[in-house]
């Protein structure tokens, strides 16, 4: 589910910044059709990813319902838009090369979310940036929730489930429901409403605050000056002076009479409140932030053998059934019985420099050979693990179990009690 909700957000991406140049240089709209087209070849072939028993070209055939979008509204314009996003949707579902990792998506999400203030901007311009700004937003929102829904998937423990990702889809759809009829439409009104109503005179009685202190600065000083040079002048503050000196009288009389902006102030506190409410609740979908040096996700091939060895849990008694966990089940094991016999594992140690300061306490036996097995059922998530694999770590242990402790002072260390 989490390759899917990935095609899902590139394919947002893509559309919300294509339709919003598409619709500044050939005056035309991007195509709803073509992207739920796009969105629904995605999800069949996700769903029949899923059943391997199904024929490779069944498979392919949901791939060709973007072509059907492309023959509804022919043109060259919009052929040029969905090309791209077609082809890439090929490469992807055709050669499986999706496999998101939490690091380097959790960059690509910055970098989107970057780039939405730049789009804002375009409600201060003419009248034909805000049309293809307003024209994104249903785009701009499944972009953001869907980014929202594959970070907490790439933060959980283990790759997401069937259900997990019914839920998450039920609330990416949801998000993208609410913006569709006339919300879009509203976006314009809305950033008006806040301009003239909050963020105006907000700014004026900022503008009016550093104005009293500037020029009470100045009243302060001219007074300390009058006190020095003997005479007693009295210091005199009045805002209807500053405003005076800015040339704001007539607005200052007008917001000393009409208190209107106090309850637009009060709305918009009010507004911060539930905007930090949707903050708290997008922090609960995410989840806690992970500890520093942390893992937060699978990591892929390329990721280097950092100290994801020495957080491996306590070996029960039942060795699991799945061949990866078997293997990591054998090292736990290991880990345990070098600790017993005085390792004082480091979290900043590698998994070579692991086995390398653990080998002195098993003389004699080959740490390596476990280490070998263990390291691609670990790091190596796309590679598959195998009962052989799993045969090869159960007796690399056993030599290492039966190794002798080392002794010091004549004495073993496995039976010498600690002080």
């Amino acid at each position: 589910m989490a390759e899917f909700y990935k095609l899902l957000f590139d394919l947002s991406l893509y559309w919300t910044f294509s339709g919003f140049f598409l619709r500044l240089i050939a005056r035309q709209a991007s195509s709803a059709a073509g992207f739920l087209t796009l969105c629904t070849a995605a999800a069949l072939d996700a769903l029949l990813r899923a059943r391997p028993q199904m024929p490779r070209l069944v498979r392919y055939v949901p791939l060709l319902l973007p072509l059907l979008a492309a023959l509804a509204r022919p043109g060259l314009w919009q052929c040029l838009h969905l090309l791209p996003a077609w082809a890439y949707l090929v490469f992807a579902c055709v050669t499986g090369r999706i496999h998101p990792r939490y690091d380097s998506f959790r960059e690509q999400f910055g970098f989107g979310l970057k780039l939405l203030p730049l789009l804002l901007l375009g409600l201060l311009f003419p009248h034909e940036l805000r049309d293809a700004l307003i024209r994104t937003v249903p785009y701009l929102v499944l972009l953001f929730t869907c980014g929202v829904c594959l970070l907490r998937m790439l933060r959980e423990a283990r790759p997401a489930g069937l259900r997990q990702g019914l839920y998450m889809g039920a609330f990416v759809l949801l998000c993208a429901g609410l913006t569709l009829g006339r919300a879009p439409q509203m976006l314009l009104h809305v950033a008006g409403l806040l301009y003239r109503n909050v963020l105006a005179p907000l700014i004026f009685v900022l503008a009016i605050a550093l104005a009293v202190l500037f020029y009470g600065f100045y009243l302060l000083m001219k007074w300390l000056v009058a006190r020095a040079q003997g005479s007693g002048e009295p210091l005199h503050i009045s805002l209807t002076d500053t405003a005076e000196m800015l040339g704001l009288e007539e607005q200052y009389a007008a917001y000393a009479r009409d208190l209107t902006w106090l309850k637009w102030l009060l709305i918009a506190l009010a507004a911060a409140a539930g905007g930090f409410v949707l903050y708290r609740l997008f922090r609960r979908l995410l989840g806690e932030r992970g500890k520093p040096g942390e893992p937060l996700a699978h990591p892929g091939e390329a990721a280097p053998l950092s100290s994801g060895a020495l957080r491996e849990k306590a070996p029960g008694r039942i060795r699991p059934r799945d061949a990866r966990l078997a293997v990591r089940y054998y090292f736990a094991k290991f880990l345990a019985e070098a600790q017993k016999r005085g390792l004082v594992p480091v979290r900043g140690d590698t998994l070579a420099e692991l086995c390398a300061r653990a080998a002195p306490f098993f003389p004699g036996a080959d740490v390596a050979a476990l280490a070998d097995v263990y390291a691609p059922a670990r790091y190596q998530l796309s590679r598959p693990v195998t009962q052989a694999d799993v045969r090869a770590a159960a007796d690399a242990w056993n030599a290492l179990k039966h190794c002798p402790a080392p002794a010091v002072g004549g004495v073993s260390q496995k039976k010498r009690k600690s002080p």
